[in-house]
This record gives C-alpha cells, sequence and structure tokens, in this order.
C-alpha cells in the first residue's frame, strides 16, 4: 500500500483518474476526508465497503448509502435508476 499525504486542493493521477483532496472535517476526534474523483465514464467507482456485485435481492433493496451514489459515473444502474426518479 502506498500512503501519501495530500493538501486540501492536491491531487493524485491513479491511471487515467484524478482523485482530488476537496476538504477534512474534524469531529469528536474523528476526520472525514471529502474526495473528488475525475474518471473516464466507463470507470466504476464504489465504495470498498458495498459488495461489488449485489444478489438481485441486495439490488432491490434500499440502502441509507444509496443517495451518496447518486450523479456518481459507474454507480451500478439500479442506483442512477432511483436517483432520477
Amino acid at each position: 500500500m502506498l500512503i501519501l499525504a495530500r493538501y486540501i486542493d492536491e491531487a493524485v493521477l491513479i491511471g487515467s483518474c484524478r482523485v482530488t483532496v476537496l476538504g477534512v472535517v474534524r469531529r469528536k476526534g474523528r476526520a472525514r476526508i471529502k474526495l473528488g474523483i475525475d474518471a473516464p465514464p466507463d470507470t466504476q467507482i464504489l465504495r470498498a465497503e458495498l459488495p461489488r456485485h449485489p444478489s438481485p435481492a441486495q439490488s432491490h433493496a434500499h440502502s441509507p448509502h444509496e443517495s451518496q451514489h447518486a450523479g456518481l459515473r459507474g454507480a451500478p444502474a439500479d442506483v442512477r435508476e432511483e436517483a432520477d426518479a
């Protein structure tokens, strides 16, 4: 694992993807980092804790995290459709 330190508005390039640090919020001793990702339209971007291939039952379940995927290129099709509704 490569570990890098970046300041706000600095970026790293991963292949043809650009990941930019947009902000850092500290609350109760924890830090939350906001990242911006510029990637080709055919690049799928998912959070690591989400399953890559949900079962049919999971793909129709409503997750409290689905709204965070709305508008992301590469978000699963069912998430994009729900965001449009």
